[in-house]
């Protein structure tokens, strides 16, 4: 009994020494850091070598420290990526609003031949034959660079 008891004992021991030792892989993604003794396919994961024992140069508080870091990292760069995001639908709207604005221009001075304009000093005044095909041109030009199929 002694015996089974003693081999129990060394089997035990070797099993628990063998995975405390064990290798081990950190990796991150939009979860959070995640340890494995084998990371998923196709993920970059680091190494790292369990030390076996609470008395060795671990330091859990500089894992957390690392974690938070890559956490306020990642969301800097999400917020930068939203802000680009937000800007480019900004100006996305803002150019289509334009080329609205520029499609009724166009009609209007394509069927009307008498457009009535403001004059800089605050008079009302009328486009000349040649001053309305200027201007006719320059909102075609618009339209073709910055208009898809309109």
């Amino acid at each position: 009994m002694r015996k089974i008891a003693f081999i129990l004992g060394i089997a035990t021991a070797a099993v628990i020494s063998s995975t405390a030792c064990a290798d081990y892989f950190r990796w991150t993604d939009e979860a959070g850091t995640h340890y494995a003794e084998t990371p998923p396919n196709g993920v970059k994961a680091e190494k790292v070598k369990s030390n076996g024992s609470i008395s060795g140069d671990y330091d859990p508080s500089k894992e957390v420290e690392k974690t938070i870091e890559g956490q306020a990292e990642k969301k800097k760069q999400d917020d930068h990526a939203k802000e680009v995001a937000d800007q480019e639908k900004k100006k996305a709207d803002e150019l289509a609003n334009n080329c609205k604005k520029a499609t009724t221009q166009r009609q209007t001075l394509s069927e009307k031949h008498r457009i009535r304009v403001m004059n800089p000093d605050g008079s009302d005044g009328w486009l000349s034959e040649d001053q309305r095909q200027a201007k006719l041109q320059e909102t075609e030009s618009f339209i073709s660079a910055n208009c898809q199929g309109k």
